[in-house]
């Protein structure tokens, strides 16, 4: 190490990824059509997919096995393109601490979320995985700058706010929602989507993978 000079080691860096889907809109109606078909619909405000959680609120979720309905050449193309990007992060992040050379990824749950007028998503996170998307198929009215309907992540690092800490202690992140846009993250980040309100429906579908290494699979 030189002397005099300053040097900065990044540790224990997370981030959250996003992109937008190259030609989204010319699948974007099929895709809305396909997941209102395969939705369940809720017969009160906690009954919720196939248990009553009072954490979400004026949504139709439907079942964690999205990914396996394959009856929409369209949505293919939606599932295709999130698990090749969330592979290809999961490569690039880790590569300078092990051989990713022959991981493969597997989505173990998969579902979509419509939200309705006043619908929210609360506080949570999601073990036993390693990645997780969400991806707008049609974000509706979510407005980031006026936090409407946006997704919410917090901060993993406890640290009080102190003056010369700011840069630590800046306590979420609101990235701007986009019908097409895919934003990948760290399955240990806790997350939200705020209180959403609108005519227009809010249409997101989400996932949680886990890697592997091909030698390892049998």
């Amino acid at each position: 190490m030189q002397e005099g000079i300053i040097h900065e080691q990044s540790l224990w860096n997370v981030g959250i990824y996003s992109i937008l889907m190259p030609d989204y809109e010319t699948i974007k109606k099929d895709c809305i059509e396909h997941i209102k078909t395969v939705d369940l619909e809720i017969s009160s405000d906690q009954s919720i997919g196939p248990i009553n959680q009072r954490h979400k609120r004026s949504l139709k979720e439907s079942w964690s096995t999205l990914f396996q309905n394959r009856e929409s050449a369209e949505f293919n193309h939606v599932i295709d393109f999130c698990q090749t990007v969330t592979l290809d992060i999961a490569k690039k992040v880790n590569s300078n601490y092990t051989d990713t050379t022959n991981w493969l990824i597997r989505t173990k749950e998969s579902w979509s979320h419509i939200t309705t007028n006043g619908g929210y998503h609360d506080y949570h996170n999601h073990p036993y995985c390693s990645w997780c998307g969400i991806f707008y198929i049609d974000a509706g009215e979510t407005d980031t700058k006026n936090i409407n309907g946006n997704n919410r992540f917090y901060t993993p690092v406890k640290a009080n706010p102190e003056v010369g800490l700011e840069f630590l202690s800046h306590t979420y992140h609101d990235p701007i929602a986009q019908t097409g846009k895919l934003i990948i993250f760290p399955s240990v980040l806790s997350h939200s989507a705020m209180p959403y309100f609108g005519k227009k429906d809010r249409i997101v579908i989400a996932f949680n993978a886990e890697i592997a290494d091909a030698k390892d699979v049998r």
